[in-house]
């Protein structure tokens, strides 16, 4: 480029900026500044709004890939429920296999498939019954031989278990102390359980494990009930009573064993 017109391209520049502002300075001008002023802007507004658009437009996912995408979700909401179960159950099933490790029980492993509606009646349904060996009678425990209930009648496939926190279910038990205190749990309507027919001359203490006393025939001996919590003395009483709390219960198990014995066996 040569020097003459470098030369005139900066006075031309300088010319039209001058230009520009004695145009927005003058006062004759000044009621057409504004308008002047949106209508050369107005391209660029109106540039900017269609970029957005076409940016939003560009950046949407088609409904069939919203469609797909809730699909995939879903999916996976799906599959990670169903390990999460497989994992409690797992979880539990380890708990059974080390009680029948430790002390060669045989077990009918079970799933928990109903539970009672009424708060008065603590009972469950699971399926297994009279033709997997399962008995009325028959105790049946969660984990490493927590005992829950009873199995109070059968059909061929299913059993109704009666929850150890069910005033109508009664269990031989026994006290792991030094004198191995006898008597039998009942249920309290579904708020707890009570040791009875424990003697004045017994010592009971809060914390001491109950389990079940063998008395039962068709419950063995040595499936953990629960703790004492507390213990209720009446002098004038030939028994005392202790209130027990479960350590494990049904509530939040879904695989459950019924225990058969020897004895049930041999019939």
């Amino acid at each position: 480029m040569t020097s003459r017109r470098r030369t005139f391209l900066i006075l031309t520049a300088a010319g039209l900026l001058a230009g520009g502002a004695l145009f927005v300075a003058l006062p004759v001008f000044g009621p057409a500044r504004g308008a002047l002023s949106r209508l050369a802007l107005a391209p660029g507004d109106a540039l900017s709004a269609t970029g957005a658009r076409i940016a939003a437009i560009w950046t949407r996912p088609a409904p069939e890939e919203l469609t797909a995408v809730r699909t995939e979700r879903d999916a996976l909401v799906v599959e990670n429920a169903r390990l999460r179960i497989q994992a409690q159950e797992a979880e539990e099933l380890r708990g059974i296999l080390s009680y029948r490790e430790r002390t060669r029980q045989r077990l009918e492993p079970a799933r928990i498939i109903g539970r009672s509606g009424d708060l008065a009646i603590q009972a469950v349904m699971i399926d297994r019954g009279s033709d997997d060996g399962v008995a009325p009678g028959m105790a049946v425990i969660v984990g490493d031989g927590f005992y829950i209930g009873t199995v109070r009648k059968t059909a061929p496939r299913t059993a109704v278990v009666l929850l150890a926190l069910d005033g109508r279910n009664r269990t031989a038990a026994a006290i792991q102390n030094g004198a191995r205190t006898v008597g039998y749990v009942e249920g309290g309507r579904g708020l707890g359980m009570a040791l009875r027919l424990i003697p004045q001359d017994e010592k009971v203490e809060t914390g001491q494990l109950v389990v079940t006393s063998g008395l039962d025939p068709a419950v063995p001996r040595g499936l953990i009930i629960g703790r004492v919590e507390r213990v209720s003395r009446e002098p004038q009483e030939p028994f005392q009573t202790a209130v027990v709390s479960q350590i494990v219960s049904a509530e939040r198990n879904a695989t459950v064993a019924v225990v058969i014995p020897d004895a049930v066996l041999e019939l």
